[in-house]
């Protein structure tokens, strides 16, 4: 009996056992290689995860720290456009009780529509997928613009009339006409740290 066995092994010597594929050329049971399509794809769906995620974060946190959403935060749109946030809201934020297929249809659909309202008091109805990004300003830039605004504020005495104290910028619009610098070399090397 020692022998068939050995003779047999000897016959299956030219077969791999099982895992003795390396690492890098073995592929799990079932999976196949993704295209660069279905590539893309998973990171639309991995990109509108996190931003649904994010948003659900802020609408909780709009309920409990209103005095954050002046417009610090905003949305970054696919044109280009920026949405300041002062209140967003999930559509859709519950499943639908029914059938299998329905409730997996409302899943599917479940907080990928978010009601944003600006500090201006406009409401954008926007979905996930159209949204490329956040935008907040840091805590260095809002204290920035706060001296800045008591400084204008200590100033408004001196001369200055109602009429020009309504045209000061306030909140992104102050920031925007923060005086710019131009980046030299030394701040494009700390951008990478």
């Amino acid at each position: 009996m020692g022998r068939t066995v050995k003779k047999k092994a000897k016959r299956r010597g030219k077969r791999k056992a099982p895992g003795s594929e390396s690492r890098g050329t073995q592929k799990s049971r079932g999976t196949q290689e993704m295209s660069a399509g279905q590539m893309n794809a998973l990171r639309d769906l991995f990109w509108c995860n996190v931003i649904r995620d994010m948003l659900n974060g802020l609408s909780m946190l709009c309920q409990k720290q209103p005095e954050l959403f002046d417009g610090r935060f905003g949305l970054l749109m696919r044109r280009g456009e920026r949405i300041p946030i002062a209140q967003v809201h999930p559509l859709f934020a519950c499943s639908i009780p029914g059938t299998q297929g329905e409730r997996d249809a409302s899943a599917a659909v479940q907080c990928t529509v978010f009601q944003v309202q600006t500090p201006e008091g406009e409401v954008f109805t926007v979905p996930v997928h159209e949204i490329r990004g956040m935008h907040t300003m840091t805590a260095e830039l809002i204290e920035q613009l706060q001296k800045m605004a008591e400084r204008e504020a200590e100033g408004e005495g001196e001369g200055e009339g109602e009429e020009d104290a309504e045209q000061r910028p306030f909140g992104l619009a102050a920031f925007a006409a923060l005086p710019k610098r131009e980046m030299g070399a030394r701040d494009i090397e700390g951008m990478g740290e």
